[in-house]
């Protein structure tokens, strides 16, 4: 019998060398996209026999979202601040517009409309699913799948497409998104000692009291606080970087069961063109921000691309956009998502039952 301890390193080294050919092909994100696709395919070629306890998962999130906390400044704050009318309308009219294409794949693909509306709304995989489950009428494994193919799609294709845009290599380290101004601080060590008992205290508290994506929301809060304050933040080194790549990516890879969904050729593929669509309206919205706010199509595509925090957050340090903005995007509208959606979508899909029994 193959033990779980196997199943972690055997895990981790396919991931390893699938992080490793990405990286040797020059693949944008090779360290998260290349064990994300090698893991989900060996997970799927060998039954479903790999593991990776959400500790390991939640490490790499932590020293991801750490280094996204440490682009916040007081100016970038300020700036961000400048941003939220246009964060609260973006982020309306990318869920308005999942929903109704939505509505509109479920019509041509003949699937269940309550599945397609749960299954499109973007940045919510396991809200949804959750959700799912309390709605009756729905099929939770059709739900999962249409997330995780959206998930897959905007994980892979907005980064080679922001690679484009940017028109340079995407290898360049992670490492120089971290801040190196200098610190009004006594000493590095002094202020590296506070980051590392702060951070790790203030994510705890966070998922102590249940606080929506705490593992990243914790890291990226207490550090940007930190930095504004003045401590200088450490710079981590290259190698930890590209390992939490690899155990986020290894994870999001074993989401991708799609044992148990009915018609699962015709879910995978109108799940594809429903995740096409809301890149392509991501990448229109990309290019509408710049002309009303002062930041490039790069960072406008990442801000508005139906992605991760952490996952958009990376592609835009590797790639020099403005991570703050990127970032506040991002979370914006995991936080609308997360807190208000869920109201929304029982209404909605309660009234779309009474018509349907009606």
């Amino acid at each position: 019998m193959v033990t779980n301890k196997f199943k972690l390193t055997y895990t981790i080294l396919i991931a390893g060398i699938g992080g490793l050919l990405f990286h040797l092909m020059n693949i944008p994100l090779p360290w998260l996209i290349g064990p994300l696709f090698s893991v989900m395919i060996a997970n799927i070629r060998f039954n479903y026999q790999l593991n990776l306890p959400s500790a390991y998962k939640n490490t790499g999130l932590l020293f991801l979202s750490y280094v996204l906390g440490t682009s916040f400044t007081m100016d970038t704050v300020l700036q961000v601040a400048d941003h939220l009318p246009l964060m609260l309308t973006i982020t309306m009219a990318t869920v308005l517009f999942s929903i109704f294409m939505a509505v509109v794949i479920s019509f041509i693909g003949k699937l269940n409309v309550k599945d397609a509306i749960l299954g499109s709304i973007p940045g919510g995989l396991s809200n949804m699913v959750a959700l799912s489950e309390e709605i009756e009428g729905t099929n939770i494994t059709t739900v999962t799948t249409i997330q995780l193919v959206r998930l897959l799609s905007v994980i892979t294709i907005v980064p080679i497409l922001a690679a484009v845009i940017a028109d340079e290599s995407v290898t360049k380290m992670l490492v120089t998104l971290q801040n190196e101004a200098n610190a009004p601080r006594i000493n590095e060590l002094l202020d590296s000692l506070i980051y590392i008992i702060f951070v790790p205290l203030v994510t705890w508290l966070s998922m102590k009291i249940k606080l929506p994506t705490a593992i990243i929301i914790g890291p990226i809060m207490s550090t940007a606080f930190l930095v504004i304050l003045g401590f200088k933040a450490p710079i981590l080194p290259t190698f930890i970087l590209n390992l939490a790549q690899l155990l986020v990516g290894s994870h999001i890879g074993l989401l991708m069961v799609l044992k148990g969904a009915k018609n699962l050729k015709l879910v995978l593929i109108m799940s594809l063109l429903l995740s096409l669509c809301t890149i392509g309206f991501s990448l229109f919205i990309g290019y509408i921000i710049p002309n009303l706010m002062e930041v490039s199509i790069l960072t406008g595509l990442l801000g508005a691309a139906p992605g991760g925090v952490a996952e958009m957050g990376v592609t835009a340090a590797q790639l020099h956009a403005n991570v703050s903005i990127v970032t506040a995007y991002q979370l914006f509208r995991l936080f609308f998502i997360l807190l208000i959606m869920p109201f929304v979508l029982r209404m909605l899909l309660k009234k779309l039952q009474v018509r349907q029994t009606t």
